[in-house]
């Protein structure tokens, strides 16, 4: 049995130059706060990006369910499963 939990202790702080020049690759999947309860929405868990974020309105609000959020060094690929096939996904791509 792969043991995947150790894998992800790894925590750094780094200066945002640290990152231009590194060699290392990172990923980031939002969660909500009790990822077993919670669903992930990136107006709760990241405000200050939520409001460059246009999430079009193909449903009623009330009906909102979750809003993935993730971000990942240059050359990673995300690899999308869905439960269902009707997602939408957004992706955004940025050069430093």
């Amino acid at each position: 049995m792969m043991q995947f939990s150790p894998n992800f202790k790894l925590y750094k702080t780094k200066h945002n130059y640290e990152y231009a020049f590194q060699t290392e690759k990172y990923y980031l999947r939002a969660l909500g706060d009790d990822p077993r309860k919670d669903i992930a929405d990136i107006r709760v868990q990241f405000p200050n990006l939520a409001s460059d974020i246009n999430i079009p309105p193909f449903f009623p609000e009330e009906k909102f369910f979750s809003s993935v959020f993730r971000i990942a060094s240059p050359d990673l690929q995300l690899w999308t499963h869905y439960d269902v096939s009707y997602l939408p996904l957004s992706i955004a791509v940025d050069t430093i």
